[in-house]
């Protein structure tokens, strides 16, 4: 008989449970069907295919430690904090069945007393409001059915983190479409994400432990997994690792172009920059300075450098060409002004 289990992470380190998940997926019980409950500290995770610099304010980002994350499956950003639980539903790939997970979630909702239905392929609503979206993933003979749901989260920070600017990019990445979103408390004032944890470990033990049957004996495990696990688990160390990397969160991106205007005390700047992989790697300046060499001495420095204000800035302050230093200072206030 397949097994099934129930997995609920400890940590709300969003790097840390993606890595989670992905061990679930990949190297454990190929033939189990499992849920992994888990919540995570305030952050924005973007699909595998998306630009972070579209997709999400950077900038207001790291002012309010707010982490940046790039899970493994598709689909659009998204901004959790601890109001926010995740559920993923792992299957054998064969035996998947979309249709079965969602009424699990339905009926989670149902044992708190909301009535919900699912809407289009990937979204749950109450009175027309989303309160769930999802994503899937098969790789290695398992599906992988990824959701959120929305129970307390601050929807006030979505505008913050999450709206795109009006930028000159160009990109082949995959943008988000705003949906009108709901708390569940905005239905049932006293939910909670712990109530809705227990809710479907229920119905996933109902739709496929049997429970729902009345002569039905078998339970569904439930195991609780902390840090600890990463010195037992050498890959999900070592996924950890790979998670919370800059070369995975930025360095996936698609390559796309930018442009920035603008004047400091020897001249007026454009910079035309091509970003391959989270780096600067073409830039072209136009400028009006009569500095000379300092335009091809500027591109030189720029190419090559990570595509992150900070790192911008720490370039500026580290070399003696003024004008090559102001003008990667000028660049710094820019890229900062447009990410506001």
């Amino acid at each position: 008989m397949q097994s099934r289990y129930v997995f609920v992470s400890d940590e709300t380190n969003i790097h840390f449970n993606l890595a989670l998940e992905k061990y679930l997926i990949e190297e454990f019980d190929p033939k189990s069907t499992i849920l992994f409950l888990w919540r995570n500290s305030p952050v924005v995770v973007i699909g595998r295919y998306q630009n972070p610099w579209e997709e999400c304010r950077l900038s207001a980002m790291e002012d309010n430690n707010v982490v940046l994350a790039r899970r493994c499956s598709g689909g659009g950003a998204v901004y959790q904090d601890l109001g926010n639980i995740c559920f993923t539903i792992i299957s054998p790939a064969d035996e998947s069945d979309k249709a079965r997970n969602f009424k699990a979630v339905v009926e989670a909702l149902d044992m708190m007393g909301i009535k919900a239905q699912v809407s289009g392929r990937n979204d749950v609503v109450v009175d027309g409001r989303k309160v769930s979206g999802s994503a899937f993933q098969t790789t290695k003979g398992r599906f992988c059915h990824h959701g959120t749901m929305l129970v307390s989260t601050d929807l006030s920070c979505l505008p913050n983190y999450l709206t795109p600017n009006k930028r000159k990019l160009e990109s082949h990445g995959v943008r988000s479409v705003a949906s009108r979103v709901a708390n569940l408390v905005e239905f049932s004032p006293n939910a909670t994400t712990e109530m809705f944890a227990s809710c479907m470990e229920k119905a996933f033990e109902n739709e496929f432990c049997g429970s729902a049957n009345e002569n039905a004996t078998e339970k569904c495990p439930v195991e609780h997994i902390g840090l600890e696990k990463t010195k037992a688990w050498p890959s999900l160390r070592q996924s950890f690792e790979m998670f919370s990397s800059r070369d995975w969160n930025l360095g996936k991106s698609p390559t796309f172009t930018d442009r920035f205007s603008g004047r400091f005390e020897l001249g007026c700047v454009t910079f035309y920059l091509v970003v391959k992989k989270g780096v600067v790697s073409e830039a072209s300046v136009s400028s009006d300075t009569l500095v000379s060499g300092g335009v091809e001495r500027l591109e030189q420095e720029i190419v090559g450098l990570p595509y992150d204000a900070v790192r911008i800035n720490e370039k500026a302050n580290a070399v003696s060409d003024p004008f090559v230093s102001g003008a990667l200072a000028l660049l710094y206030s820019l890229m900062v002004q447009d990410s506001q």
